[in-house]
């Protein structure tokens, strides 16, 4: 699995208003567009952000102490780190990976997997770890976390295999931390792994990838949450089928312009002259497929892999790692059109401003 890697230091590619998990380039409105460097010793990599209105907190899994831990950092709009050193969010014996955050309004929760299991902890503002770990999985190896605030709730979704059956399990906080749902099955099949999610509002879609039909295919289903009781209820009794292929489909992004989403992933259709593109399609609020024949975001020579996608308010935005021309962005109208050629990510500053006006 290729991943957005860097020895000595992390260079986070600052873009939009939020980051799927398992993006492995996360993506927040800071600016210059610029790559911003945080200086660490050995690797760090799977990148996430979610931003606060004027600053963003980047996780990642960071190789300084020789293992794996998870190290976040804020960044201000202005391209300023706030933390140069980093934040260590979660530390200890063998492997913290996989980090996915998001923000509720107060802070940012962070979650991460840990040794087959997936935690979650608070950062304030000002950056301060709120939380000792909380542990959300079940007994069964757990991996992928993503995470979305629907207004009311977090909602934290993985994959999780017991005895060789792998499922999507999901389970909702507050904005104290507290646990208010606990880990419960929420996918039908067996063989479920790397969901992503984003809300609408009080509704999520949880994309994911499966091999129910024998090939890697991306699926989807909504759900949602609400107080008192926090217990995570599908929408859709069947899965959503949102491309089926003799090749595989991988790795899905999945973001919101709080009335449809937009999933993306990578496809390997056209392996054979191309390696992985990245295509998507978009999903209405009532769970219907909405670009039957995909969305070509990006379908050119080389293989175009991590993609993470946002919604600055006006238009999606895709940026994904591209063997051929490294890092590429594109934005995508709200009716699923690809709007114009994509765009390396070391722009020049003109450029730079004119993607951060799209915060403003």
């Amino acid at each position: 699995m290729p991943q957005f890697h860097r020895i000595a230091s992390v260079c986070l590619l600052a873009l939009s208003c939020a980051a799927p998990a398992w993006a492995r380039l996360g993506v927040g409105p800071s600016a210059p567009i610029d790559p911003v460097k945080f200086p660490a010793v050995r690797n760090q990599d799977q990148a996430a952000a979610a931003d606060n209105g004027s600053v963003t907190l980047f996780v990642w899994h960071d190789s300084r102490h020789g293992d794996g831990d998870v190290y976040g950092a804020r960044v201000k709009h202005d391209g300023t780190v706030l933390d140069p050193n980093g934040i260590e969010i979660a530390a200890g014996s063998g492997q913290q990976a996989e980090p996915a955050v998001s923000w509720d309004g107060s802070n940012w929760l962070v979650a991460w997997s840990d040794n087959g299991a997936v935690q979650v902890g608070r950062v304030s503002p000002a950056g301060a770890i709120l939380d000792a770990p909380t542990t959300l999985s079940g007994a069964g190896q757990a991996a992928h976390p993503a995470v979305a605030w629907n207004g009311a709730l977090h909602v934290v979704v993985c994959s999780e295999d017991v005895a060789n059956v792998r499922k999507i399990h999901g389970a909702t906080l507050d904005d104290e931390g507290q646990v208010v749902a606990a880990d419960a099955a929420l996918s039908l099949g067996g063989s479920d792994v790397r969901p992503s999610v984003a809300a609408a509002g009080a509704n999520a879609l949880v994309a994911f990838e499966t091999s129910a039909a024998g090939n890697e295919d991306i699926r989807a289903f909504r759900v949602t949450a609400a107080l008192p009781s926090g217990v995570i209820t599908r929408l859709d009794a069947t899965d959503v089928a949102l491309v089926s292929q003799s090749d595989p489909q991988e790795f899905p992004a999945v973001a919101s312009n709080g009335s449809a989403w937009l999933v993306a992933w990578e496809d390997f259709r056209a392996r054979a002259s191309n390696g992985a593109d990245v295509r998507g399609t978009r999903v209405s609020s009532a769970g219907a497929v909405l670009d039957n024949s995909t969305i070509a975001i990006a379908v050119g020579a080389g293989s175009d892999v991590g993609v993470a996608l946002a919604h600055d308010g006006a238009q999606w935005l895709a940026t994904w790692t591209s063997s051929a021309s490294g890092q590429l962005l594109r934005t995508i109208a709200n009716n699923g059109n690809p709007a114009g050629a994509s765009h390396t990510g070391a722009t020049p500053r003109s450029l730079a401003r004119r993607w951060l006006s799209w915060m403003q």
